[in-house]
């Protein structure tokens, strides 16, 4: 028995050396694969840098323009504000003349109208006394 048992214990240390060496085999394989696939990562990272680089700068750029064009239009729009205002102010006053004119035509149209009144009447008279004028004078025959 000491034999078979000997020659057992040895059989389940060489099984178990076996499964040790597979085991490190899968782990070096893991490995291999992990630093492969660092390699890869740190290469994207250093693309991915490098493309970062110029738009960061074009960026700064597109920001400097943005700055100047900026600054260009404060003062734009200040004198904008300010033309709008002037401009309501000119067109206020427009309006108030041309209210003012209305009320001056209106006004010229009563007093017209009154003169035409007052002055047909006198028309009236003077037609009349033409006539008769003429018709005394005997110069008119037939006056119609």
């Amino acid at each position: 028995m000491s034999k078979s048992a000997l020659s057992t214990f040895r059989a389940k240390e060489e099984e178990i050396e076996k499964k040790k060496l597979e085991v490190k085999e899968k782990v070096l394989a893991q490995f291999g694969r992990i630093e492969e696939e660092s390699k890869r990562l740190s290469l994207i990272r250093e693309e991915l840098e490098s493309l970062a680089d110029p738009m960061k700068k074009e960026v700064a750029v597109v920001r400097k323009k943005i700055d100047a064009i900026s600054k260009e239009l404060k003062p734009l729009g200040l004198s904008c504000q300010k033309k709008e205002k002037e401009y309501k102010e000119v067109l206020e006053a427009f309006n108030e003349k041309n209210k003012e004119k209305v009320q001056l035509i209106t006004r010229l149209m009563e007093v017209s109208f009154t003169f035409f009144l007052s002055s047909s009447s006198c028309f009236e008279s003077l037609k009349y006394n033409s006539m008769y004028f003429l018709f005394s004078a005997g110069r008119c025959k037939s006056i119609v």
